[in-house]
């Protein structure tokens, strides 16, 4: 089936825990670039996880790594920019899986969209300077 550009599959997971959750970013995509998959929209939960991107240090957990996996909060690193960032349990992960020629503009576009939808349910929302 050839992908259509006007449609959005949006998959409503619940919780996935974090490295089941990246494999099936990567089997979409891989898919998505294909052609074989319309744009798609992951929206779930993980169980607590810090993931760690190619920027961050090890200060960035300062109790290490053990004590964090003691308390129950699993450890990844990933291959994505930035620096450590905390899922858990009720935080909303949106994961769209999209064709575009021009990521940041794609990012800034999801921004506008959250914050107006967060304007609409009364929530001040701004997008980082």
């Amino acid at each position: 089936m050839p992908a259509r550009r006007d449609e959005l599959w949006t998959c409503h997971l619940g919780s996935v825990e974090y490295r089941r959750a990246l494999a099936l970013q990567e089997a979409l995509r891989a898919r998505r670039q294909a052609g074989e998959l319309p744009d798609v929209l992951l929206c779930l939960e993980h169980p607590p996880v810090y993931t760690r991107g190619r920027r961050a240090g090890l200060s960035d957990l300062p109790m290490g790594e053990d004590w964090y996996r003691a308390q129950g909060i699993d450890v990844v690193d990933v291959d994505r920019g930035g620096g450590v960032t905390y899922h858990g349990p009720g935080q909303l992960v949106a994961y769209p899986i999209e064709r575009t020629d021009d990521v940041v503009g794609l990012v800034r576009a999801i921004e506008r969209a959250t914050i107006a939808a967060l304007a609409d349910e009364g929530v001040a929302g701004r997008a980082p300077a």
